[in-house]
């Protein structure tokens, strides 16, 4: 379903949603496994902003929150143009999340966890996964509803609790932009330039780095508070706004998560939810990396922030958290977070991901006049790409809807085991400059240690 023709026709967002749903629930009603997945999920989405309204019409909401606040958005999950975005309309808003974008998302998180260390069939699709969202194609991913079926037929715990973590986190993260417009960032404890009359002596002004490849921040005393106000450069105030959604997002998500003044136990659940956070992050960071590389639109230069320094500032603000919350929380569950966040955001991974994008580029798509419009010139004399037959198609014609039918037979794992070596061989035919960089980053995703059980 086609979100704009209803943020089109209709000039009341509440009219728009209702018939929005109406249209939605009678697809569903006419059968279709994806349709019933999204009518549920549009349900649900719409749901978790009326409970975030009851949060903040009690006294249980963040201190640095403003009261009065009563979020008048509508969700519309449906095709949107492979993008999240918000739309405003005569007061209200509308959170336009793109269904197959998030299905892409959802299973990318659930195959680099994916418990199973002989799954080499699960590893190579969390890097043709990464590599679709990464380089935009009107391509679609093959398999893409057979492949939620089966997930669920995996674990359906963990592809259910994965879908909503992702959804939550996107969708919060667009009603955040919301919030910041109205209310400003008083809860974002950053700042992009010392405060004024801040003696730069190393005694008052820190050194701080979250990552051991990452940037090095600055750091000052913050009244009233244990922690500091973290510092980062002046060229990022552009992007205060995402900044302050992510912070959001991770703040509403904890609320809605319990009905009273959160624990430990929401804590603990936070942070596993930001390790399925940064992943998507992670996804839409390096997709917006490419963009930035390919674009002379300035608009799109500075839409996002560099994903590294989003994932830092949630680690600087899950200690404001804990600190209001439960000042003696310890868990094992953010060393654990903290593990994947040093394997994930180091240099050598993220050195890999731009390999499998010049892969990508030159040696991915379908014959013919059809090239990617991203990929129309090339960083080499500006030439047009060679095109060539795209492995994602040979992936899903020759590999993977075999597999699929078979694994319906006699289970996934079991048909992964059963030709494990075939497999491997393979998924090394994908090749970069005599590298089988599809596997390569495989087995480099798996190695982050991301693991649902």
């Amino acid at each position: 379903m086609r979100i704009d023709e209803f943020l089109d026709d209709f000039d009341n967002l509440a009219e728009a949603h209702q018939a929005y749903l109406n249209e939605l629930r009678a697809v569903a009603g006419q059968g279709g496994f994806m349709m019933g997945v999204t009518a549920r999920f549009a349900e649900w989405a719409q749901s978790e902003l009326f409970r975030y309204s009851h949060v903040f019409a009690n006294s249980g909401r963040p201190k640095d929150f403003c009261p009065e606040w009563c979020p008048d958005a509508f969700v519309f999950l449906g095709e949107a143009g492979h993008r999240f975005y918000i739309r405003r309309k005569n007061g209200s808003t509308a959170i336009v999340l793109d269904f197959d974008l998030l299905c892409r998302l959802v299973l990318f998180v659930f195959f680099v966890g994916l418990d199973d260390e002989s799954d080499i069939v699960g590893q190579a699709l969390a890097a043709f996964l990464l590599a679709s969202v990464v380089v935009p194609r009107t391509e679609p991913f093959p398999c893409l509803e057979q492949l939620i079926e089966s997930c669920g037929q995996i674990n359906p715990d963990i592809t259910n609790g994965l879908f909503t973590k992702v959804a939550r986190f996107i969708l919060l993260h667009e009603l955040g932009h919301s919030y910041y417009e109205r209310h400003g960032s008083e809860f974002l404890h950053v700042a992009f330039e010392l405060p004024p009359n801040t003696v730069p002596k190393p005694d008052v002004v820190r050194s701080i780095r979250y990552h051991p490849d990452g940037p090095v921040y600055n750091q000052v005393d913050l009244a009233g508070s244990a922690n500091g106000l973290l510092i980062i450069p002046p060229d990022f105030r552009n992007w205060e706004a995402e900044f302050a959604a992510d912070v959001f997002a991770a703040y509403a998500s904890l609320y809605t998560s319990v009905g009273t003044k959160p624990g430990p136990a929401q804590l603990d659940h936070l942070t596993e939810s930001l390790i399925c956070w940064q992943l998507v992050l992670f996804a839409i960071g390096n997709r917006q990396d490419y963009m930035r590389a390919i674009s002379n639109d300035t608009q799109q230069i500075f839409s996002h922030p560099p994903a590294s320094a989003r994932v830092d500032v949630l680690l600087h603000h899950l200690n404001f958290i804990a600190e209001e919350f439960d000042p003696t929380w310890r868990s094992v569950t953010i060393s654990i977070f903290k593990g994947h966040y040093n394997s994930l955001w180091s240099k050598e991974l993220l050195k890999l991901v731009g390999e499998v994008i010049e892969y990508v580029r030159y040696a991915f798509d379908e014959e013919g006049p059809h090239i990617n419009p991203g990929r129309i010139v090339t960083f080499i004399k500006g030439m047009d790409v060679q095109a060539k037959p795209s492995a994602l198609t040979k992936f899903g014609k020759y590999f993977l809807e075999p597999f699929l039918q078979q694994s319906e037979l006699i289970g996934w794992r079991e048909a992964g085991q059963q030709n494990s070596n075939e497999y491997i061989d393979y998924i090394k035919t994908f090749r970069l400059n005599g590298r089988p960089i599809i596997l390569e980053l495989a087995e480099r995703l798996h190695g982050i240690g991301v693991r649902f059980t």
